[in-house]
């Protein structure tokens, strides 16, 4: 599960969104993605995350119609997953980079070893 303090961050960016849509906002909702993949949370939990941010967005402004909810929520969420989906990439290749580095040093350990053992 989410911490707390995630919650109330992309609650809060939601509603502030919701009241007034700014780029502001989606750069703050495209930073959340990318710290979140920071701290290994799973795609399944930022599912949990938005849903549970709706319903506090529901509670906090009960006279916004569904129409114009949705139109609103779906961008900072779009942002938010875009954000997390190339950070999640940038990750990997990293992790890549790292493992064919190591590979390669390993290699020349051995070459070095091998060299040594004939002499």
């Amino acid at each position: 599960m989410v911490e707390e303090t995630v919650l109330d961050k992309y609650s809060d960016l939601l509603r502030v969104y919701v009241l007034q849509p700014d780029e502001d906002t989606l750069f703050a909702a495209s930073e959340l993605g990318r710290k979140l993949v920071l701290a290994d949370v799973p795609t399944e939990e930022i599912a949990e995350l938005h849903e549970e941010a709706l319903q506090r967005l529901a509670q906090e402004i009960p006279d916004i119609s569904l129409l114009k909810a949705a139109r609103l929520i779906s961008t900072p969420l779009m942002e938010l997953l875009m954000a997390y989906g190339l950070a999640f990439r940038e990750r990997l290749a990293a992790r890549r980079r790292a493992e064919e580095e190591r590979e390669l040093l390993q290699a020349q350990i051995r070459e070095q070893a091998q060299q040594l053992a004939d002499v």
